[in-house]
């Protein structure tokens, strides 16, 4: 057991992080304050954070690649969830999403990747009311469709094809 010198709480000593430097090896902090104070110095410190962090980029250019690809590879359905939305945001249809509705978004993409590998035809995330009309990138706007189907819809988009549509499909 050690007493934490900033919530004043003994605690385990799992607790608290390793630190060769310290009398017994292990930190005077708690791991949970450590956090919290780790978190508020970021906060305080946005600027400076951003800086370090542009001129580690500028400086492994290489390394700084190979990074935003691997999450790439990792993150698909983000990722094209993210273009759909700048596509909308370039074109003033994004309304105000929740942090909700952009986790429903992701989830459309990941279930039409999913659809795409299990039937192996390929499927398209498409806007119900395309956003050249006026419609919005919102989930409620968001249906998936086989590309032929899509790409057969296009920009066109009348609310009684629409219905009769709907109707059909399902």
């Amino acid at each position: 057991m050690r007493k934490c010198n900033k919530c004043n709480k003994e605690k385990e000593l799992s607790e608290f992080n390793k630190n060769k430097n310290n009398k017994y090896g292990i930190a005077y902090t708690c791991k949970t304050c450590m956090y919290t104070l780790n978190k508020q110095w970021r906060k305080d410190n946005k600027d400076y954070n951003v800086a370090r962090n542009k001129q580690w980029c500028k400086e492994n250019k290489e390394k700084d690649a190979a990074r935003k690809k691997s999450w790439q590879i990792s993150n698909k359905d983000r990722v094209i969830a993210l273009k759909a939305e700048r596509r909308a945001r370039k074109l003033n249809q994004t309304p105000d999403l929740t942090t909700e509705d952009r986790q429903q978004i992701v989830n459309i993409y990941k279930k039409c990747r999913q659809i795409t590998r299990e039937t192996s035809i390929q499927h398209h995330v498409d806007h119900i009311q395309p956003l050249t009309k006026g419609g919005l990138h919102h989930p409620s706007n968001l249906q998936i469709l086989t590309a032929t189907e899509n790409r057969s819809k296009y920009n066109h988009w009348k609310a009684e094809e629409v219905r009769e549509w709907m109707i059909r499909r399902y």
